[in-house]
């Protein structure tokens, strides 16, 4: 939709000409994801009211990807995915992606969605529907659960996220069945100065997850998951063809 890439383009009539801020505009543009070509284009000539139009052009990719594989654990056995995946389903960059996983003892279906640029430019909106299937031979596992929250980007580098987590599980061993229900609050910061976000060959990525956890149901005990991830990026030939 025309009115959703014009919040991209924040150059102002009246402004003294930026080669920087033009750059910044075909930037956010590309980082949509949205588009296999985008180009700012300058008049030649000022116009007699002193300013100088430009025209923003862009080439629409392909929406929609699916996608397959099999996969093979020593824990789990053998196993295979699957997913298909919309990049711009209502119009405005909103990512829609069902999945299903499968081993020979879990189960999965999910679903995410992304509404980019919710409310302002740099916040994104995240959902995700699961439900999870899982027997073993110490037990039997049923769980759906529910996932709602906002990310934000701060800089170039660093982004946060905050959301709330709803699930239900329904474990069969030999003690009976249970049931019980865990609610969360997800709190993560994110650091990335890669010089690719799919292909990296240089650079590192670090990320803290904080989740507070409460549960009830059968069984009614608070606590608290942190994890801490990273790792670094280091070409070892000129190329990039190892890194």
């Amino acid at each position: 939709e025309e009115r959703y890439l014009r919040r991209f383009v924040r150059l102002g009539k009246g402004r003294p000409y930026d080669q920087m801020a033009v750059d910044a505009v075909a930037k956010k543009l590309r980082a949509t994801g949205l588009f296999d070509r985008v180009r700012v284009d300058r008049a030649d000539e000022v116009g007699p009211d002193g300013e100088l139009p430009l025209t923003v052009s862009v080439s629409e990719r392909k929406h929609r990807s699916i996608g397959a594989g099999v996969n093979f654990s020593s824990s789990e056995g053998f196993g295979a995915e699957a997913f298909w995946e919309h990049r711009n389903l209502l119009g405005q960059g909103e990512s829609l992606r069902p999945s299903l996983t499968g081993t020979e003892i879990r189960q999965e279906i999910a679903v995410d969605f992304r509404k980019p640029n919710y409310k302002r430019l740099d916040q994104d909106l995240l959902s995700k529907v699961s439900v999870i299937r899982q027997e073993t031979e110490a037990f039997d596992e049923t769980a759906g659960s529910l996932f709602l929250g906002l990310e934000r980007k701060f800089s170039e580098r660093w982004r946060a996220s905050v959301g709330g987590s709803l699930e239900h599980t329904r474990i069969i061993d030999n003690e009976g069945q249970r049931d019980f229900s865990i609610f969360g609050v997800p709190l993560s910061a994110r650091r990335d100065d890669t010089d690719n976000l799919l292909d990296p060959s240089r650079g590192s990525r670090a990320q803290l997850v904080v989740t507070p956890f409460y549960t009830f149901g059968d069984e009614r005990n608070p606590f608290v998951r942190a994890e801490l991830t990273g790792s670094v990026y280091l070409s070892l030939l000129k190329n990039k063809s190892l890194v």
